[in-house]
C-alpha cells in the first residue's frame, strides 16, 4: 500500500526530527521514578513448597543511580511492584520491571508522532490519504484527525514500523549513563511531584471538609430523631430499621429544609455508620 509506505517514511522523519523530545520524555519519566519511588524486592518468606514466585514488597530504600552502569540495567532489574500470571508450574506469578513501562511510554510517544504525520498529510491533502478516506466515506479535514488516526490504527497501518522504531530507540538509549538522564529530567520531574502534592493536599482538604459537613448533618438529624422517637439514633443502622423508620424520617427532614445532597453525602462520608445496603440507598437517596 502506497499510503502505508508514505506514512512509514514520514514517521521515520518525524521521529528523527523529534528525537530530543523523546529523550526528554524518557529522562523526566526516569527522574520522576528515582525521586518519588522506593525500591521493591521479591520476598519468598511465605512461598508454599510448590511455588517459588515470591511477592513484591516495598522497602524503605531509595533507588540508587550508582547501582546501575546503564539505563538498560535499571529497566531490566528495578521492579515496579506489579505482577502477572505465568501459568507455569513452580513459578505461577512473575513480576514486572520498569522495562514494560518504558516500552509502553515509548510506544505511546511514537503513536503521538503518527498523529502528527497524519495531521501533516491532511493539511497538504495528500492524494493517497484522500483516496483512502473516500473509500471509508470519511472526509480529509483537520478536525477529523483523531478519527483518521483511529482508522489507521484499526487497520494496523505502519504498525511494524512503529515497533522497529521502538527497538531502534531502545538500542540507542539503553547504554546511556543513568546519571545523564536523571540530570536532564530532574527539574521537570520535581515540578511534577510538587504539583501532584499540591493537588493531593487540595483533595485532602476537600475530603476533610466534606466529612465535617456530613458529621454536622448527621448530628442535626440524630438530634431531631431523638426528639421525635425519644431514643438515640443507633450507632449503626441496618436495613430493617431504615425501611421501618429512618427512610420516612429522612423524607420528613427534607420537607423541613434538609438538602437531599447532604443526606447523600452522609452515606458517602460516614459509611461506617450504616450497613452496605443502607449506605447504597443513602447514596441514591431522593425525597418523596
Amino acid at each position: 500500500m502506497i499510503l502505508e509506505n508514505i506514512i512509514e517514511q514520514k514517521l521515520n522523519e518525524k521521529c528523527e526530527d523529534n528525537i530530543n523530545d523523546y529523550i526528554q520524555m524518557v529522562s523526566e519519566w526516569f527522574a520522576y521514578i528515582v525521586i518519588s519511588k522506593k525500591r521493591k524486592r521479591i520476598d519468598h518468606s511465605i512461598d508454599p513448597p510448590w511455588d517459588n514466585s515470591g511477592r513484591v514488597i516495598t522497602t524503605d530504600e531509595k533507588i540508587q543511580l550508582e547501582a546501575y552502569a546503564t539505563f538498560e540495567e535499571f529497566l531490566e532489574n528495578e521492579l515496579t511492584g506489579e505482577s502477572f500470571p505465568t501459568y507455569f508450574s513452580n513459578m505461577g506469578i512473575a513480576h514486572y520491571t520498569y522495562y514494560r513501562d518504558f516500552e509502553l511510554k515509548s510506544m505511546d510517544w511514537i503513536d503521538r508522532q503518527v498523529k502528527l504525520v497524519i495531521e501533516d498529510l491532511i493539511k497538504v491533502k495528500n492524494v493517497y490519504l484522500v483516496n483512502y478516506l473516500q473509500d471509508k466515506d470519511m472526509s480529509c479535514d483537520i478536525d477529523k484527525t483523531n478519527m483518521v488516526v483511529e482508522e489507521i490504527n484499526f487497520e494496523d497501518i505502519a504498525v511494524d514500523c512503529r515497533y522497529y522504531l521502538f527497538l531502534e530507540f531502545r538500542e540507542k538509549i539503553s547504554k546511556v549513563d543513568p546519571h545523564f538522564l536523571f540530570r536532564r529530567g530532574k527539574v521537570n520531574a520535581k515540578k511534577r511531584i510538587k504539583e501532584e502534592r499540591k493537588k493531593a493536599n487540595k483533595r485532602k482538604k476537600i475530603f476533610e471538609e466534606n466529612i465535617k459537613q456530613a458529621k454536622n448533618t448527621w448530628r442535626k438529624i440524630s438530634k431531631k430523631y431523638k426528639m421525635k422517637y425519644g431514643e438515640e439514633m443507633p450507632r449503626k443502622i441496618e436495613k430493617p430499621l431504615y425501611d421501618k423508620r429512618v427512610k420516612q424520617f429522612l423524607n420528613e427532614m427534607c420537607e423541613n429544609g434538609v438538602n437531599v445532597e447532604k443526606i447523600q453525602n452522609v452515606g458517602e462520608y460516614l459509611s461506617y455508620k450504616f450497613s452496605n445496603s443502607v449506605c447504597n440507598l443513602l447514596l441514591k437517596f431522593k425525597s418523596n
